[in-house]
């Protein structure tokens, strides 16, 4: 049986020295299994890296879209057992602030620029650590340990196909490409704010 996950795409104010070189408007990425966006877990650099986990109508109002991906059931319950995991261990993870700034000022304006990018072995050297994540890739390592893939094989130009360390909001700037559906693009406040426009053209509801 096929069940749905959403992915939350979110453009951030005090972020958007992170959209320079990514190819994507937005700049935070964060995930729920909840169709109506209630429960959304995200990570954030606060107070040094941080497990979030709010509905989506505490978020500040801003640009954000909603994209759905059908998962098997049992890959559903591997992402709830993951996420409910990383919430219990909130305290011991940190943000890869190295890792973002190779991500934002390195390896963004290789791919942009000259379509160049990081050898495998390199990105897992950077990248790979148990606790460090930024929000791009706590989402892409908890759908990876879930064993649900965004693309059969790498596709050039979205580095979050080649590894989940790398998965941020660019990867999804064609979501057909990763096998999602676009459900929403608009501002926070009109799906949200008034619950005139929650999710509800899932099929989960």
């Amino acid at each position: 049986m096929l069940k749905e996950i959403y992915l939350i795409l979110y453009r951030a104010p005090h972020q958007s020295w992170l959209t320079v070189f990514s190819k994507s408007p937005y700049n935070h990425l964060a995930v729920s299994l909840d169709p109506q966006l209630r429960d959304v877990f995200g990570f954030v650099g606060r107070n040094g890296g941080l497990v979030v986990r709010s509905g989506i109508r505490h978020f500040p109002d801003g640009d954000c879209a909603i994209l759905k991906k059908q998962v098997e059931d049992e890959q559903f319950e591997r992402v709830k057992e993951l996420l409910r995991a990383a919430w219990n261990d909130r305290t011991r993870y940190r943000y890869h602030y190295f890792g973002v700034i190779v991500l934002a000022f390195i390896m963004a304006p290789l791919d942009k620029f000259f379509g160049l990018s990081f050898p495998h072995a390199l990105i897992r050297r950077i990248f790979n650590h148990p606790f460090k994540r930024t929000c791009g890739s706590f989402v892409g390592v908890i759908l990876h340990e879930a064993g649900i893939t965004l693309s059969p094989k790498p596709i050039k130009g979205l580095a979050g196909t080649y590894s989940p360390y790398l998965v941020g909001c660019s990867t999804f700037r064609e979501p057909e490409l990763v096998g999602c559906e676009m459900l929403y693009e608009g501002r926070i406040q009109d799906l949200a704010g008034e619950h005139k426009r929650v999710v509800v053209i899932c099929s989960q509801c």
